[in-house]
């Protein structure tokens, strides 16, 4: 009996969907590689070729998995469609989120948000926040002065009295010169849970991906992951700038920031998008601005880049 063909919308989904890597490399060997084969029918019923039903394997494991031995135990049909969804979403986690370019959107176009340390706050407040299970705030900074130090950006749990900060100790700071940590700040104190050195004067990204059990913290090249044990912490607020205060001579950093962007990962949802790359007015037209508010900052050019 002939072999009936998967129809090409079907066999085009399933090869996008597992960019030819196979399930079962990755799963049992962790062999991401793309390689040659086949798309195999799971239940082995060419006639079935329901996108459940199907799998591209690599040609060994392809051959192992029709194949039928009283020797051992083959693969089972359970096992296969376990490393397949596995892999599919590793592979296909965040698509949104990942086409976002570290880099400037327009360096030709030098607008931007300075924050003078002091007065001038961005704050960004959404009842929705503290439902979000896995997030990530990243964005693009540019430092005023190596020599002022001061909280980058501050994530609010207002509930708990908590927060998450990245501060930046200067370049003349006697025991962590040019150093930006990321801390958590609570009721009885705070604790460092990331160190990185920096020592740029420009334009940099950063992004802070938080989890209930885990922190990843991006910063140029650098990246760090670490587990924390803050699962009771939700989020309500983010702040650049204003009334964060921590006590000795900590203040918010002079610095210019060229965007800000909130992704609820779960979802792979853009919930807020603040783009200063292009100036006031489009900022203003922009629809994901919710709940941001920008008091005493204000958008400057600077001098173009050689």
């Amino acid at each position: 009996m002939s072999r009936k063909a998967v129809p090409k919308d079907i066999e085009t989904y399933v090869l996008i969907d597992s960019k030819r890597t196979c399930p079962l490399c990755a799963g049992i060997d962790g062999d991401y590689k793309v390689k040659l084969g086949q798309i195999a029918h799971l239940d082995k019923d060419s006639g079935n070729s329901k996108s459940d039903n199907l799998a591209f394997l690599c040609h060994m494991h392809h051959s192992m998995y029709d194949s039928t031995t009283s020797q051992s135990k083959n693969y089972t049909i359970g096992e296969v469609k376990y490393y397949r969804n596995t892999l599919t979403k590793k592979l296909n986690v965040n698509p949104i989120r990942e086409n976002i370019k570290p880099e400037r959107l327009e360096p030709s176009r030098p607008n931007c948000l300075e924050f003078d340390g002091i007065n001038d706050v961005l704050q960004i407040r959404d009842s929705d926040f503290n439902k979000l299970n896995e997030y990530s705030i990243s964005g693009t900074f540019k430092l005023y002065d190596e020599r002022y130090p001061g909280v980058l950006i501050s994530l609010d749990s207002i509930r708990t009295r908590a927060r998450f900060i990245i501060i930046y100790y200067s370049s003349e700071h006697p025991k962590y010169p040019s150093e930006i940590h990321l801390k958590y700040y609570h009721k009885k104190g705070n604790e460092t849970l990331a160190t990185m050195n920096f020592d740029k004067m420009q334009w940099t990204f950063f992004d802070l991906t938080v989890s209930e059990k885990k922190i990843k913290f991006v910063l140029g090249s650098q990246s760090l992951s670490v587990i924390h044990p803050y699962n009771d912490f939700r989020l309500d607020r983010i702040q650049v700038g204003g009334s964060i205060w921590l006590g000795g001579g900590i203040m918010p950093l002079s610095c210019f920031l060229s965007r800000l962007n909130i992704f609820n990962i779960e979802e792979d949802v853009l919930v807020t998008e603040l783009l200063f790359d292009y100036g006031e007015e489009y900022y203003n037209n922009l629809p994901n601005t919710k709940g941001a508010r920008i008091l005493g900052s204000h958008f400057i050019k600077l001098p173009k880049p050689n």
